[in-house]
């Protein structure tokens, strides 16, 4: 009953955003995303976040790559192992490791990436987490073995991480015959879209398999460019000869900065592209009008609040990407019959 309630607040406009109708009419056909597996409950890119999503029977599961030193694609965001996500011989690393790029798989599973440490910035946002301690990294193949046994049959976003072809991570044409590579042992790869910030590995995606369904993920490009350079400046590496314009430019295959995002949609329906997956606050009313006319799919991320929820749906998005598939996907089940 109080969420019958609940969800009859939030269709009927009190929240102030838009009015009943320009939400529950959408909400039937937009896909929930479970982030990283739904990190609001089990560790990014864990085995255990990624059951959780199969549980709730999310829409699509999504989850973020790197490459190893043996060209085994695994599941972890970062470019290294951080010291409050990480233990070894039960005790919290001092530091981070090196670049994922320089261990093997064998010397990944050496460590524990099931917890996050008490009271760290990386647990604090999550309360609502259950830890494992003894989980290890899997690799991408493993994932979509364990995924495509569930009777749900769910869609798979695979983020490519990818560092612009600086030394954090591998070149664009390294990581894009790496994850293709495993992609293709599939048998469900139609259900399996590559997705990444970096335009020109899915333009080289495109290229070597042009039945590859990609999902272009969107952020205002010079926001984009200030903490893609901190965060390869807090890891070392030398970003001496970086630009805002160099990483744009790079950043977007060459598209560069543009006076009207849609735009953006226009390239990213000539190479070829399926969604384009745009930061909430960037998901603009033009943007999204023009990828929708011109046949895109639209997905916003990551939406943890039910305002930002009610914007997403009245916008007619197909795609909401969130921590807590659950509850976006109850709310949006129950509002959509009303």
């Amino acid at each position: 009953m109080r969420k019958l309630l609940a969800t009859i607040w939030f269709c009927a406009g009190s929240m102030g955003i838009l009015p009943a109708p320009a939400l529950c009419q959408t909400t039937s056909k937009t896909m929930v995303v479970a982030h990283a597996g739904g990190a609001a409950y089990h560790v990014h890119n864990t085995r255990s976040a990624i059951l959780h999503a199969l549980d709730v029977k999310a829409d699509i599961i999504e989850f973020d790559v790197q490459d190893t030193k043996d060209h085994i694609p695994v599941l972890h965001h970062d470019f290294v192992l951080q010291p409050d996500e990480a233990q070894q011989n039960h005790h919290w690393l001092d530091k981070r490791t090196t670049f994922i790029r320089n261990m093997t798989f064998g010397e990944l599973s050496n460590y524990s990436i099931g917890q996050s440490r008490s009271g760290s910035p990386s647990d604090k946002p999550y309360p609502f987490r259950k830890n494992q301690e003894q989980e290890t990294i899997i690799s991408l193949d493993n994932a979509l073995k364990f995924i495509s046994k569930s009777p749900n049959s769910p869609q798979v976003f695979v983020e490519v991480k990818s560092a612009l072809d600086l030394p954090a991570g591998y070149p664009a044409e390294t990581l894009a015959i790496d994850i293709l590579k495993i992609i293709h042992k599939h048998p469900a790869k139609d259900k399996i879209s590559i997705i990444s910030f970096d335009w020109k590995l899915l333009h080289l995606i495109h290229t070597i398999d042009p039945t590859q369904k990609t999902v272009y993920i969107f952020r205002d490009p010079l926001v984009y460019a200030r903490e893609f350079a901190n965060d390869m400046r807090d890891l070392g590496i030398d970003i001496t000869s970086l630009t805002p314009q160099k990483i744009i430019d790079r950043l977007t295959d060459g598209l560069g900065p543009v006076s009207n995002y849609s735009l953006y949609a226009d390239y990213i329906k000539k190479q070829g592209g399926w969604m384009l997956d745009a930061y909430k606050d960037d998901a603009t009313l033009p943007l999204v009008k023009q990828a929708q006319k011109i046949g895109l799919k639209t997905g916003v991320w990551t939406v943890d609040t039910l305002t930002e929820t009610s914007k997403a749906a009245a916008l007619g998005i197909n795609a909401i990407t969130t921590n807590y598939p659950d509850v976006i996907m109850a709310v949006l089940r129950l509002s959509s019959t009303q």
